[in-house]
């Protein structure tokens, strides 16, 4: 998806699955409408932000999982939860740094290219994706790589 997409859209997409995902569990537990919303909003917005940090961590899942595992224990420990207006609050104040994700990557956020060697098997899961992974893979719109000790991606492709 992110080859295809880019990281905006790809982010946008994994976040209104996951929010969808949700909604009859959400129901189930008496939230109405504008709590849904709210969470809806929030829940996109930190898929933004998580593909973000998943590319700039060189493809770490466990990265991504703990970002999900704070903003879960921080809803956990915001007060009146529960109530239809904090969520959208939450949500709003979520969506400030994927804005600023947008922002800073520029409009079209599509800072993987189509043939970029993404991190693939299990290596990601635990950070530690091959070199060889990470060598092509453009991050940011000038192209910015992750500092590897001895980067070869120059010679490489020579």
């Amino acid at each position: 998806m992110l080859r295809r997409c880019g990281p905006l859209v790809a982010g946008l997409l994994l976040g209104a699955f996951w929010g969808a995902w949700h909604v009859v569990p959400l129901l189930q537990a008496h939230h109405g409408a504008v709590w849904i919303a709210g969470w809806f909003v929030g829940t996109v917005a930190a898929r933004i932000v998580m593909v973000r940090l998943y590319l700039r961590t060189g493809g770490s899942v466990l990265a991504a999982m703990c970002l999900h595992a704070t903003i879960n224990v921080g809803a956990a420990l915001v007060p009146h939860y529960d109530l239809d207006r904090t969520p959208a609050i939450v949500g709003g104040l979520t969506a400030l740094p994927a804005l600023g994700v947008v922002v800073a990557t520029g409009r079209g956020n599509r800072s993987v290219a189509a043939d970029a060697a993404l991190p693939r098997g299990f290596g990601g899961v635990i950070g530690l994706a091959r070199r060889e992974d990470l060598v092509d893979m453009p991050l940011g719109p000038a192209g910015q790589r992750p500092h590897l000790p001895g980067h070869l991606g120059a010679q490489r492709r020579q």
